[in-house]
């Protein structure tokens, strides 16, 4: 009788998120809509005559294939042909191709359902994560956070967000679970599905060591640090599974390294995906690294010299204040104790994308960011989160339309 109760409340909370996902997809179109009626679709990026208009479908649906979308879709159907596209990593717009050859779809619609299942099954896997640690209301929080983000609209877009997520979340989960084998498979894919995967690196090696610094194995190292070093060596040739699942960590990065290898026989250059990076995005660097004070430093200047009756001035604004909310984020995270592994990746993943000296696309980069979610839930007002859920919910209204409508955003 208890394990059928709790079967079946497994089932009504897994329905609950499933409705959750469903209701915000379709809200997502239903704001697209509107906004198709109030405002005309002026498009600032190219190809949209050639893989969006041309698709038969209503425009509230194709715009979600805006900017990006329409490089997805490029590469998904006749590969890496355009020059510098080498910078979208190849994972999501194989799994395009893939799924366009079995679904009797156009390729914008199969983009969007693949968008679409991988953002539910990321919310599930959230909920999955979370519950290791965290009670049941605040998880619901988070992933209340989560759907409600201001960018969220990208998770159902045709952009990588969903699936990156949920293969960061399962390669976590599955290491809080011991389940190394699976934790490291769903890393390595997601290397080949974003570059800032790399910081999932040094996040399962402290997950692996905060499940194996109290083992017999790290005791035995201890004590042979006094013995000399030839014991210390002849105690890791005797291969055991701390040591196997160390080693095999490093294979996370299977997917990028697979990735270098294509770029280099065909193009010879392994980080072509890094030096492409300067044709999209304004200032984006791909041959140097710029620190983050420098960035800030350019976003200075570059708001206290454009006018605001610009759009990039507003663009701009968006990008540094999301920024700055972002590392307040982070701070607190570690001020909240949350998960060392989770702030670790966050960090570095939030990090990286300003080496290429812009914070350009950052108000979607953070989307993967958990914790962020979670230090929301945690906080102790409910009348302040559910002040917080309602603001977001009306930037998310705003951002989808100015998205949808063919202006950059992120």
């Amino acid at each position: 009788m208890g394990k059928s109760s709790e079967t079946s409340r497994f089932y009504e909370r897994i329905s609950l998120l499933l409705a959750m996902c469903i209701f915000w997809r379709f809200s997502l179109f239903v704001i697209s809509w509107i906004g198709s009626k109030f405002f005309r679709y002026s498009p600032s990026f190219p190809y949209s005559d050639i893989f969006l208009k041309p698709s038969g479908l209503p425009e509230f649906v194709w715009t979600f294939g805006n900017f990006d979308g329409v490089h997805y879709l490029n590469i998904a159907l006749n590969g890496y042909v355009a020059q510098f596209t080498q910078a979208f990593f190849p994972f999501y717009p194989l799994l395009i191709r893939f799924f366009y050859t079995l679904l009797p779809f156009p390729p914008i619609v199969v983009a969007l359902i693949i968008s679409f299942v991988f953002f539910t099954l990321s919310v599930i896997m959230f909920h999955k994560l979370l519950l290791l640690d965290y009670g049941k209301n605040t998880v619901l929080w988070a992933i209340g956070f989560m759907i409600l983000f201001p960018t969220s609209f990208y998770f159902g877009s045709i952009y990588n967000e969903s699936l990156f997520l949920f293969l960061i979340l399962s390669s976590f989960y599955f290491a809080r679970k011991k389940k190394w084998a699976l934790a490291i498979l769903f890393a390595a894919i997601s290397s080949a599905t974003r570059i800032v995967a790399v910081a999932l690196l040094p996040a399962l090696l402290i997950e692996w060591y905060f499940q194996y610094k109290r083992s017999s194995w790290f005791m035995t190292v201890g004590k042979n640090l006094f013995s000399g070093a030839n014991r210390i060596r002849k105690h890791i040739i005797q291969f055991g599974r701390p040591e196997l699942i160390f080693l095999s960590i490093f294979l996370s990065l299977g997917g990028l390294a697979l990735y270098m290898v294509y770029l280099q026989k065909e193009y010879g250059d392994l980080l072509y995906f890094w030096h492409a990076q300067g044709v999209f995005g304004a200032e984006r660097s791909g041959s140097t690294f710029i620190l983050l004070p420098q960035v800030f430093y350019r976003y200075f200047r570059i708001l206290t010299t454009i006018s605001p009756h610009v759009e990039m001035f507003w663009v701009a604004l968006i990008e540094v204040v999301m920024s700055l909310i972002t590392i307040l984020f982070l701070v607190t995270a570690v001020l909240k104790k949350v998960r060392v592994s989770y702030v670790v990746f966050s960090t570095i993943a939030f990090i990286m994308p300003t080496f290429t000296g812009t914070l350009s696309s950052m108000p979607r980069y953070v989307l993967v960011l958990f914790p962020i979610y979670i230090v929301l839930a945690l906080i102790p007002s409910k009348q302040l989160k559910w002040l917080l859920l309602y603001l977001s919910s009306i930037l998310l209204t705003v951002f989808t339309i100015i998205f949808t409508r063919g202006h950059w955003l992120s």
